[in-house]
Formats: structure tokens, C-alpha cells, sequence
């Protein structure tokens, strides 16, 4: 069934009941046939592993169009070139005759499919091929997602790098998309595909406001920026968020209350990435069609520049406001903004990458622009001759985030392999590597006073823990 919002539910009350521990099988058998686990027949006890195998039955008559029903409790390999190889291991374990050799949990099989999804979007997988129908062991490429990894670390007695500060089990529902540090250091705002903003408490994960304004009836609707205002009390910009979205909005709204303050509608398509001008005066949004300036208070642009470009998914402020730049592709351009106006500057394209940006970040002190994506590498330019200083090549897996320390010295970055890095410019080596995540880390944000980072994962959970 599908909602108004574009949620997706499998609904089969008839067959519903409840677990009863300790009872050797079930009284009668149920279930439609062919979907069905082999335990639902009154041979053994239905338990959680039963749903995973309907799951994988109704995956693999999504995507074969083979209905099972026909031949009960066989299973053919994908087609060639219907899907990764990682995705028929997968089903091949959900649908196991054994329970016992199924996946341990759905949370299990949301992680895995979360890793999939990733590794498609990155490039990184490879099509599936005459693999064989049953897999005795979990697949290969998710045997690290153990029962165990499931568990969040909790805080350690002493202090250091890594040590838990807290952890904030979102009410989120869907993946995040970007996090943000109040500017006095004591909340973060998280975004998701799930529609929402959330901000809570860095020092104890204490949810305190949820935002749910954006436009919910579109089916995509996801919010892919979140910015809190540069500016403290009691600037008139003072606590206020904004978070840009799928519905072709930029919305500025109250970060304790969750009012909104101003909708800018003047994108024509979804706005993927936004960013706060660091003297509080403007706002910079864009999306495929456009890059637009504007005032947090008004519905009208001071500045567009009409330049279609596909794939513009991050914008990122000069610390002295004149200057912003803007990903594409593989490329990063610079555009000035020291008159009041969006100045084309071609001849600032910074190239490098061989395959798609995903992060992107200025150096608090001006002096360089940093960016990460697919090709699994973090590069850092001097802003100003565009020279190539840094390039790091430690993570294993495509990046998703990167972010600096205050004081400009080192750079976290984190993606797919799920561990974050920090690593010191000046001396171009690792100085630290944290490994509370056990699944796609998918965003960072570095604290105002440079001792905490939150790092966002998988499994829709945010973890704060210190750098020194």
C-alpha cells in the first residue's frame, strides 16, 4: 500500500499472530504459498526469520518477476546485469530453507541493503552474475554486520580522541543527509531523507525540536542542506536554521520553536545544497538549473546565475563572504561575490577528481578548499593558486563527508568504509582514526571549539565524540 506521502507498507494482517515462546511449532500452517517460509507450514516455530524470507521472496518477485508461488522454495539466481552481485548474495541468504542460516535481524538486512544502495550510487559494485542460488555462510560482503557491531559503544570512563560524548538515536527514519553545530557549541541540527530536521542536545542526545515543514506530499521531498545562522544573540539572525529540499524550497524556520521565519521559492526544481554566508547577510542556494543569493528575510534573489550544470550538490562559503564555491560533477568552481553580484569565474575551476564530488568544505582561515567523493581520495587546493597541496588516500571506500577543525590544521573525512579519518594538512599524514561506526558514515560536523565531531551513520544513529 502506498500513502499519500510515497511510503511504501506490505500489509498481511490475515496471517498475523502472536510469538509463543517455548512452543515447538505453529498449530496450523499459513501463508501464501510460495512466499511463505518452510517453518510457516506447521513444521517448526514461525520466529522473525520467517519475515525475512517473505521479504526476500517478495525482493525477488520485484526484480525477476518470477513468481514464486510457481515453483515453492526455489530461487533463481538475478539475470545478468539486473543488479549487483552483492544484492544476489543477499537474497540468496534471506531465502535460506534453514532459518538458522538467515539473516539475524531486519535491522540486519536494512544495513546491508544500505550498503548496497551506497556502493551502487558510488559506482563500486559489479553486476551480478551466474552466482550460485544458495550461499551456506552470510554473504561475503556483509560479514562484518555481525550481532555484536550492532551495539553503539558507550561512554569510556577516560578521556582522549574517540571518547563517546553521547549518542543521539534519531527519530529519524531514513538516511541523514548532513549535520550542524550551533554556534555556541551545545546543539546539533540533523537533515534527512525522511522529510525532517531535528535538533538536540551535543552533550546529552536529548531531542529538543523537531522541524516537519517541508512539502511531505511530494514523494521526494528529501532536505539535503542544513545551516544554522553564523550569527549569536542578539543578532536578528540570531537561532535560526535553514535546510534546503527536493520540494524546490529553502526554508528558514526557529531553531527552538520550529516556526518558520521565511520560505524561499524561487528555484524551479529540487535545491540541493545551501550555505550561510558567514556575516549573516545572505544565503546562496542551488540546484541544476540555477545559483541564486539572497537575503534570509525575503522571496526574492539579489543575484542569479542562470547556468544549468547537472549534479550541483554542495556550496560552500568563503570565511570573508566574498567568495563561494560550488561542486559539479568532478569539478569545483569558485565564484566571486565581492560586489553584491554572482560574478562568473570560470578560470577558477578546480579540477582533480576523477569521478563524482560529494563533499566539499572551506578552511575556516581562507586559505584552502577541500573536497572528497568516489574516487575514495580527499584533495586539498590553496584557494588562491589553485594549487594541488594535499591528497589523501587512505579510506578503502567512496567519501561522503569531510570537515576542518576550527583552527584549520586538520580534516576529518568519512564515507563507505565507515571509519572517520583525521588528518593533519601540514604534515599530510593520519593522526587518527575512529571506529565507533560499523556502517556508512554519511555526514560530519566539526564543534565550534574544535574538541568534538559528530558523525552520522547507516543506521540512522549520530555519534559525539572528542578529537583531543
Amino acid at each position: 500500500m502506498r500513502t499519500q506521502e510515497g511510503h511504501l507498507y506490505l500489509i498481511d494482517f490475515g496471517i498475523a499472530r502472536h510469538f509463543k515462546p517455548g512452543q515447538i511449532r505453529d498449530t496450523i500452517a499459513f501463508g501464501s504459498p510460495g512466499y511463505a517460509a518452510p517453518e510457516q507450514y506447521g513444521k517448526q516455530q514461525t520466529t522473525p526469520q520467517a519475515d525475512i524470507y517473505c521479504l526476500g521472496a517478495v525482493l525477488h518477485r520485484l526484480i525477476t518477476g518470477v513468481d514464486p508461488s510457481i515453483s515453492p522454495f526455489s530461487f533463481s539466481p538475478l539475470p545478468a546485469g539486473t543488479g549487483p552481485a552483492e544484492l544476489q548474495e543477499l537474497l540468496a541468504h534471506m531465502v535460506m530453507m534453514d532459518a538458522k542460516q538467515r539473516p539475524v535481524s531486519a535491522e540486519w538486512v536494512k544495513t546491508a541493503i544500505t550498503v548496497i544502495e551506497e556502493k551502487v550510487s558510488s559506482g563500486t559494485v559489479v553486476s551480478s552474475s551466474t552466482m550460485g542460488q544458495h550461499t551456506p555462510q552470510p554473504p561475503s560482503a556483509f560479514r562484518h554486520l555481525s550481532p555484536l557491531q550492532f551495539v553503539v559503544p558507550t561512554p569510556a570512563s577516560n578521556s582522549g580522541p574517540g571518547t563517546l560524548v553521547c549518542t543521539y538515536r534519531s527519530m529519524h527514519i531514513d538516511r541523514i543527509t548532513a549535520l550542524v553545530w550551533s554556534p555556541e557549541g551545545d546543539q546539533i541540527a540533523s537533515a534527512s531523507y525522511d522529510k525532517t530536521a531535528q535538533v538536540w542536545n551535543a552533550h546529552t542526545g536529548t531531542l529538543q525540536t523537531i522541524y516537519k515543514e517541508h512539502n511531505i506530499r511530494w514523494i521526494t521531498s528529501h532536505i539535503h542542506a542544513i545551516i544554522w545562522s553564523p550569527m549569536r544573540s542578539p543578532h536578528q539572525y540570531a537561532n535560526l536554521i535553514a535546510t534546503a529540499s527536493e520540494d524546490k524550497t529553502v526554508r528558514i524556520w526557529n531553531a527552538t520553536t520550529g516556526t518558520t521565519i521565511n520560505i524561499y521559492t524561487q528555484h524551479n526544481g529540487p535545491v540541493f545544497c545551501a550555505a550561510w554566508s558567514p556575516d549573516g547577510n545572505f544565503l546562496a542556494s542551488a540546484n541544476d538549473a540555477s545559483i541564486q543569493v539572497w537575503k534570509p528575510t525575503e522571496n526574492q534573489a539579489q543575484s542569479i546565475m542562470t547556468d544549468p550544470k547537472h549534479n550541483r550538490r554542495q556550496l560552500v562559503w568563503s570565511p570573508d563572504a566574498t567568495r563561494f564555491a560550488v561542486s559539479h560533477e568532478n569539478e569545483v568552481t569558485v565564484y566571486d561575490f565581492s560586489t553584491g553580484t554572482i560574478k562568473n569565474a570560470q578560470h577558477n575551476v578546480y579540477r582533480g577528481h576523477a569521478e563524482l564530488i560529494h563533499a566539499l568544505a572551506w578552511s575556516p582561515d581562507g586559505q584552502y578548499i577541500a573536497r572528497a567523493g568516489d574516487d575514495k581520495t580527499v584533495q586539498v587546493w590553496d584557494a588562491q593558486s589553485k594549487k594541488l597541496i594535499f591528497l589523501y588516500a587512505g579510506h578503502t571506500d567512496a567519501l561522503r563527508a569531510i570537515a576542518w577543525s576550527p583552527d584549520s590544521t586538520l580534516l576529518a573525512s568519512a564515507g563507505i568504509d565507515g571509519r572517520v579519518q583525521i588528518t593533519a594538512v601540514a604534515t599530510q599524514r593520519l593522526i587518527f582514526s575512529y571506529t565507533g561506526h560499523h556502517t556508512v558514515v554519511s555526514a560530519l560536523a566539526w564543534s565550534p571549539d574544535g574538541t568534538r565531531i559528530a558523525s552520522a551513520d547507516g543506521h540512522n544513529t549520530i555519534q559525539v565524540w572528542q578529537t583531543r
